[in-house]
Formats: structure tokens, C-alpha cells, sequence
């Protein structure tokens, strides 16, 4: 059916006015200029379309939206509406409605969304938005046209699933103690040897090594930072092993005792000759006995 349709906005040609009205027969489609100033030849279409969701048309000193078959112009003038198909209503299942479906006075149907989501510019889908569940993001959210934009902390970088925030070894090292590296959950903290991770996956601590099997040493397990050292007792020497204890053999070197020596684990034992007297440890002293005969 004809269509109503406001005047360019000038003067002249007949005497109309501004306000008056001309009667367009275009059928099917529903539109409605919007004025810029008297005289002017702007294209409002050329930038953003006018902001018309469909058809812009540019007119003299004005503009118009339009919409395609099967919809109609929202009261903003701007969006397209899909008409309701005939008879169409809640009941049917086609009613197209993403999440609510409601049924309009006027007849036809009207999609809602749930909590926390907007319709589409199709009037039938709907978005997440940022005010249910933080968009999904773990850390900050921006609501954008594509959909909830999750951002993160200082400190953090976002992880590839676009949601979750992790850390990383370029800030602070990423709070390791020691190495840092670099995976796909974050950082992953790691320590030399002879140091242990705790339980906070940052923290090393020196492992006394000493406490386990008292280090593998035979005699006395010294711990240090990072390592351990073994030692043995008086009279022993320690193998090239570093962990093995093994008896000194005093006997073996020169002048021990004065005149008889007997090797004991870890020590020794001196003898004189017969007639002789041991004084100290080591020595023999006096003459020997004189026997008669």
C-alpha cells in the first residue's frame, strides 16, 4: 500500500513547505527520512550507513532507512523488524526465538533474552553480555558488538581460549625463585639441583639430603646449601667416592710405634720387645731383661 513520506526539508516549486507530505506508492517497504539542514547535499549514507541496518538512501537535503521484504521499520527508524508470519505465535515451534518468546497485542510474536544476554539485530538471537557470569571471563570484561572482550590483571596475560588469565616468566619472572618457563597453563616454575619446589609451584627450598639414608654417607653426612658433604671418623679416609669410609692402616708408615704395631679399626695398638717398657702410645724404653742361667 502507498506509504507516507516527509518533504526534502525546502522551499519552492509549488509553495510546499517544509511539513508537507507526498504520497509514495512503494509497496512492501516502509521508511523514513530524517532532515539535515535546509539547502544542504550531504550523503549521510556514506558514513556508517546512515546507521540504517539494511538500506540507506541518500535524498536531497536528507535521508532514509529502508528494509527488506518481510520486515518493517522499528520506531527508532533505524532498525529492521522481521514481520511476524501470519497467524504465527508462541505455540509454533518455527517462532525462531533463541531464548523467550512472547506474544505481542497486536498479534505476532516478540523475542526476549535471559538475564545477562541481548538480543541480536535480528530481533530473534541472543548475545552473552558481560553482566552474566563476567561474559566468562576470569579476570575483566569489555561488552563489544561481537560479544563479551575478557581482558586481565597487571602481571597476567590472556590465555589462548580467550578467557582465562595466566601468568608469565617476562613479569617478576612470573614469581619463580628460580627458573621460569613459558606453557600453555601459565608459568612452570622449576629448581636446581639439590633444591625442592614447594608446594606454592614458586618456592625452592635446599633438600637435606642427609635426612634420606643419611646421605648415603658410612660415617657423618654434613648438609649445605644445595649440596651435602661426607666426612669419616678419626682413623678413617674417605674413597674416591665421596660416600665410602675406609680404616687407615697406621701400621703402614714408618715409625708408628717403636717396635711392635697391630692395626685396630680405626686405630692402632703398639708392643715393645721383651724387657721393654711402653711409655705414651708409641714408645719402648729401658734395657732388656737379663736372665741367669
Amino acid at each position: 500500500g502507498p506509504h507516507l513520506r516527509a518533504g526534502g526539508g525546502r522551499q519552492g516549486g509549488g509553495g510546499e513547505g517544509p511539513s508537507s507530505c507526498h504520497i509514495l506508492p512503494l509497496s512492501g517497504t516502509t521508511y523514513l527520512p530524517y532532515l539535515t539542514s535546509p539547502g544542504s547535499n550531504l550523503d549521510e549514507c556514506a558514513e556508517g550507513n546512515g546507521g540504517c541496518q539494511q538500506s540507506c538512501i541518500n535524498m536531497m537535503g536528507s535521508y532514509e532507512c529502508l528494509c527488506r521484504d518481510g520486515f518493517f521499520l522499528s520506531d527508532n527508524q533505524h532498525t529492521c523488524i522481521q514481520r511476524p508470519e501470519e497467524g504465527m505465535n508462541c505455540m509454533n515451534k518455527n517462532h525462531g526465538c533463541a531464548h523467550i518468546c512472547r506474544e505481542t497485542p497486536k498479534g505476532g510474536i516478540a523475542c526476549e533474552c535471559r538475564p545477562g544476554f541481548e538480543l541480536t539485530k535480528n530481533q530473534r538471537d541472543c548475545k552473552l553480555t558481560c553482566n552474566y557470569g563476567n561474559g566468562g571471563c576470569q579476570h575483566t570484561c569489555d561488552d563489544t558488538e561481537q560479544g563479551p572482550k575478557c581482558g586481565c590483571h597487571v602481571k597476567f596475560v590472556l590465555h589462548t581460549d580467550g578467557k582465562t588469565c595466566i601468568e608469565t616468566c617476562a613479569v617478576n619472572n612470573g614469581g619463580c625463585d628460580s627458573k621460569c618457563h613459558d606453557a600453555a597453563t601459565g608459568v612452570h616454575c622449576s629448581c636446581p639441583v639439590g633444591f625442592m619446589l614447594q608446594s606454592d609451584r614458586k618456592t625452592c627450598k635446599d633438600i637435606d639430603e642427609c635426612r634420606l639414608n643419611n646421605g648415603g654417607c658410612d660415617h657423618i653426612c654434613r648438609n649445605t646449601v644445595g649440596s651435602f658433604e661426607c666426612s669419616c671418623k678419626k682413623g678413617y679416609k674417605l674413597l674416591i667416592n665421596e660416600r665410602s669410609c675406609q680404616d687407615i692402616d697406621e701400621c703402614s708408615f714408618d715409625r708408628t710405634c717403636d717396635h711392635i704395631c697391630v692395626n685396630t679399626p680405626g686405630s692402632f695398638q703398639c708392643f715393645c720387645h721383651r724387657g721393654y717398657l711402653l711409655y705414651g702410645l708409641t714408645h719402648c724404653g729401658g734395657e732388656p731383661e737379663t736372665f741367669c742361667h
